[in-house]
């Protein structure tokens, strides 16, 4: 584990995460939407190691991701037509980095860092508020059979 990975996962009590990686929650809102059962907003705070990756999945709600140190982090997304896009989410803005990206509801998504001896850490807000009653986790077979086109990626990043 890199040190400075072990220290973040210490002092802020992260917790291993269903898709991969470790999280602490560090936001919900008061507020409820009109159903009473999903918060306006929720938001975490993500770090993933070099060697490790966030599985993909994918929730009900709208996802930003918003970088904060360590190595830069592709978002893999495949949207509900196939198409997939790799994007970059870092430091190195005029490189092609992005500082934020917004994952779409109900879109397929996995990370993964870009160097595998560092970590990268983030923040990912969610709204209407994440809940695991709204997440799911890809199934190689199932999404290889909806999108063949993407079945190396896939395989690759489902757990």
């Amino acid at each position: 584990m890199h040190k400075r990975a072990e220290q973040i996962i210490d002092y802020y009590d992260f917790k291993k995460h269903a898709e991969g990686g470790w999280f602490r929650r560090t936001y919900e809102s008061e507020v409820y939407f009109n159903d009473g059962k999903h918060r306006t907003m929720t938001a975490i705070m993500y770090l993933l190691e070099g060697d490790s990756f966030s599985a993909f999945h994918r929730i009900t709600s709208d996802e930003i991701w918003c970088f904060h140190e360590g190595s830069s982090l592709e978002i893999i997304t495949i949207n509900k037509h196939g198409k997939l896009e790799v994007q970059r989410l870092g430091r190195a803005l005029l490189a092609g980095h992005l500082p934020q990206i917004c994952v779409k509801a109900g879109t397929w998504f996995a990370a993964v860092p870009t160097e595998k001896t560092a970590y990268t850490l983030v923040s990912c807000a969610v709204s209407p508020g994440f809940s695991f009653a709204n997440f799911e986790l890809g199934k190689q077979d199932v999404l290889v059979q909806k999108f063949p086109q993407h079945k190396e990626i896939i395989s690759r990043w489902t757990i």
